[in-house]
C-alpha cells in the first residue's frame, strides 16, 4: 500500500530540467486542495524544439517541482501526458493526490 508523503519527501524526486529562459508556457493547470496547490505545466523549449511536461505540488512554505518530468518532440504525445498528469491530481483529497503521485514516482 502506498502512503501519502510530504512535499519535503517529494522534492527528492524533483528532476533537473531545462532552466533556460528561452521557453514558452503553453498551458498550466492549478488545483487548490486544502492547503496544497497541485498543478501541471507544459512548456515549449524554443532552442531545443521540444515540449516539457511536469507536475508540481506546493504549500505556502514549500514546493516540489518537475515531478514526473518528461520531454517530447511531438506535441500530440505531450498533450496526452499532460492530460494523464491532470487525471492524477484532479478530483481527490490532498492525501489521495499525494498517494497517487507517490505511486508513480516509485
Amino acid at each position: 500500500m502506498v502512503k501519502a508523503v510530504s512535499i519535503k519527501e517529494l522534492r527528492k524526486y524533483s528532476k533537473a530540467h531545462s532552466k533556460n529562459n528561452n521557453k514558452e508556457l503553453i498551458k498550466i493547470s492549478n488545483n487548490k486542495i486544502d492547503d496544497y496547490n497541485f498543478g501541471v505545466v507544459k512548456n515549449y523549449l524554443l532552442n531545443e524544439k521540444k515540449y516539457e511536461v511536469y507536475l508540481f505540488a506546493e504549500t505556502e512554505k514549500e514546493i516540489a517541482s518537475s515531478l514526473l518530468y518528461k520531454d517530447f518532440l511531438n506535441n500530440f504525445k505531450s498533450n496526452i501526458y499532460y492530460t494523464f498528469l491532470i487525471l492524477i491530481i484532479k478530483g481527490h483529497n490532498k492525501n489521495k493526490v499525494l498517494k497517487r503521485i507517490s505511486f508513480f514516482l516509485k
